[in-house]
C-alpha cells in the first residue's frame, strides 16, 4: 500500500499540473491582495509603493504558490494591470533630475527583475503565468526604451556631474540589444505561449528596433540580423515573419 504521504504529494503535484493546464485562476480577490499589505490599486503608486508590492507578493508567493495576480483576472486582473501599467514611468515626466531619473529607472530594473523571477518557473518548460509573462517581457522593452532615452538626455547633457552615468550608456546599449535578441528568439516559443501572445509581442520588437536601428554598430546589427534570419526559419507565424522581416532592411 502506498503510504499516505506520498499519496499526498502526488495528489499536489496532479492538481498544480491540472490547475495549470485548465488555466485556473488561483489568485485572490482584490480587496484580499490589499488586506495582505499590497498598495492600494485605485491610487497611484510610487517606485516605493511598487517595490512594496513586490515584496507582498514574494511572500504570498512562498505560501500560496499560485496566487499571484494575473492578467484579464476578474479577481486579480487590476492589480496585474498596476504591476504593467506605464504610470509605473510616470516620474520621467516629473520636473526632477536626469541624476534622479536615470537612479530610479535602475531602481526599477531590480524590481522589474524579481518580477520575472516570480512570475517565471524556472524549474519547468511550460509556465502557469504563460500570459502575464508575455505582459511582463513587453513592460520590460518599454522599460530599456525609457533607459535609452534618459541615456540619450544624459549624453548631449553639459552637466558634469553627469560623466559618471555618461561611462555606462554603452553597456546600456547593449543591454538592450541583448533585451531584444532574446525577445526575438522567444516569439518562436508557441509550444509554451500562446501564438496570439507572441505575435502581440513581435509587433512590439518590430516597433522597437525601428525606433533604435539608427545607433546601432555594426557589431549590434550582425547579432539582431542573426536572430532574425534564424527566428523566421524557425516560426511558423507568418505575422511574426512579417514583423521581423520589416526589419532586417533597417539593419
Amino acid at each position: 500500500m502506498m503510504h499516505f504521504s506520498r499519496l499526498l504529494i502526488l495528489f499536489t503535484i496532479f492538481s498544480t499540473i491540472s490547475c495549470s493546464k485548465s488555466g485556473k485562476d488561483g489568485s485572490f480577490e482584490a480587496e484580499v491582495y490589499f488586506l495582505k499589505g499590497m498598495p492600494k490599486y485605485d491610487a497611484s503608486w510610487s517606485l516605493n509603493d511598487y517595490a512594496f508590492a513586490v515584496e507582498i507578493l514574494t511572500s504570498l508567493q512562498i505560501q500560496y504558490p499560485q496566487s499571484l495576480p494575473m492578467k484579464d483576472s476578474k479577481k486579480s486582473g487590476i492589480y496585474f494591470n498596476k504591476l504593467i501599467s506605464d504610470d509605473n514611468f510616470s516620474f520621467l515626466e516629473d520636473s526632477i533630475s536626469l541624476r534622479k531619473k536615470a537612479t530610479t529607472l535602475l531602481r526599477f530594473s531590480t524590481k522589474y527583475d524579481e518580477l520575472v523571477g516570480l512570475y517565471y518557473n524556472n524549474l519547468v518548460e511550460q509556465q502557469y503565468y504563460r500570459r502575464e509573462l508575455i505582459e511582463i517581457y513587453i513592460l520590460g522593452i518599454k522599460l530599456s526604451q525609457n533607459m535609452l532615452d534618459i541615456g540619450r538626455q544624459i549624453e548631449v547633457s553639459h552637466d558634469t556631474s553627469l560623466d559618471d552615468f555618461k561611462v555606462g550608456l554603452f553597456d546600456v546599449r547593449d543591454s538592450y540589444v541583448n533585451l531584444i535578441a532574446s525577445m526575438i528568439k522567444l516569439t518562436t516559443k508557441s509550444d509554451i505561449y500562446l501564438l496570439s501572445d507572441l505575435k502581440r509581442l513581435s509587433v512590439f520588437i518590430s516597433t522597437s528596433i525601428k525606433k533604435n536601428a539608427n545607433w546601432f554598430n555594426p557589431t549590434q546589427k550582425k547579432t539582431i540580423t542573426k536572430v532574425i534570419q534564424k527566428t523566421v526559419i524557425m516560426t511558423s507565424s507568418e505575422q511574426i515573419k512579417n514583423e521581423l522581416n520589416k526589419v532586417t532592411n533597417l539593419l
